[in-house]
């Protein structure tokens, strides 16, 4: 068995993610959409769904369950909730608090400067209770501003302690502590920020990522290529966010924002070897 660790653990991503594995997994869904299911993907070893067990970190106080129907209902499938509602139970004892400097249901009988050493025995005690072999953290939490580029560990415990180092940086880094491999779903930093590089490598865990890209830059990264080869100069590009989950309230933030178009606007010019 494997863990999957998710940051943002009450969201739409995760809910869906923790609900739909259960139902493949109970043979109530078919494969059919999934690119593991796919040549040459599905001739690998990868993890079948009722071989992961879902856990992670969340500051809100809605459940997985809500989250899952609102989604649903959106999507047409409301009648998934019903036989998803034990699966999703099951998955929220496995959530515990997380911690933010602004989130009113985050822990506060953590101090900042204990901040990496708590969510570090979360993924830790998640890993023993299960008997996980590996534990994999993901992070699909809300896009947060730019953060500086931390040198080295002392840097990051510096911050942590004043309660300044990005969230992103410390779940990240709480991951590296617990010996996890780690995957950024999000344009925040995570473990991009060198301090975090190198103390991967030199533990030798894989870290991937920075934006899942599943709608408008997606779209983007796949039309550029074919401007390219066509030799057709973009001479600018318009996007719109629908503004799902909670989307809207974190990107009324302007510096919030600043990382959401940094990541959306830099696509094309880095395919097409321009800027528009």
């Amino acid at each position: 068995m494997i863990g999957c660790w998710m940051i943002g653990a009450k969201g739409n991503v995760a809910s869906c993610t923790a609900a739909l594995a259960g139902l493949l997994a109970g043979g109530r869904l078919s494969h059919g959409g999934l690119l593991t299911g796919t040549e040459p993907f599905n001739r690998l070893a990868l993890a079948e769904p009722s071989g992961i067990v879902f856990g992670g970190h969340d500051v809100v106080n809605h459940t997985p369950g809500e989250s899952f129907a609102a989604v649903m209902r959106a999507a047409g499938r409301p009648d998934l909730c019903g036989p998803a509602a034990e699966i999703l139970r099951d998955y929220e004892g496995r959530i515990r608090s997380g911690w933010s400097a602004g989130e009113a249901a985050a822990r506060k009988d953590v101090a900042a400067a204990e901040a990496p050493d708590a969510l570090e025995a979360d993924i830790r005690a998640f890993r023993d209770a299960h008997g996980l072999r590996r534990v994999v953290v993901v992070n699909l939490a809300s896009t947060e501003p730019p953060c500086p580029d931390y040198a080295d560990e002392k840097e990051l415990a510096e911050a942590a302690a004043k309660g300044l180092l990005a969230e992103s940086v410390l779940y990240a880094w709480a991951a590296c502590r617990a010996g996890c491999a780690y995957v950024n779903f999000t344009p925040s930093a995570g473990a991009r920020v060198r301090a975090l590089r190198d103390l991967f490598a030199r533990r030798g865990l894989p870290h991937a990522g920075r934006d899942g890209k599943t709608g408008e830059t997606l779209v983007k990264a796949a039309l550029a290529p074919l401007f390219r080869a066509r030799a057709l100069r973009v001479l600018s590009w318009v996007g719109f966010n629908i503004l799902g989950n909670r989307d809207g309230a974190t990107l009324r933030d302007p510096r919030n924002k600043t990382s959401k178009t940094a990541s959306k606007g830099g696509v094309v010019p880095s395919i097409l070897g321009y800027s528009p």
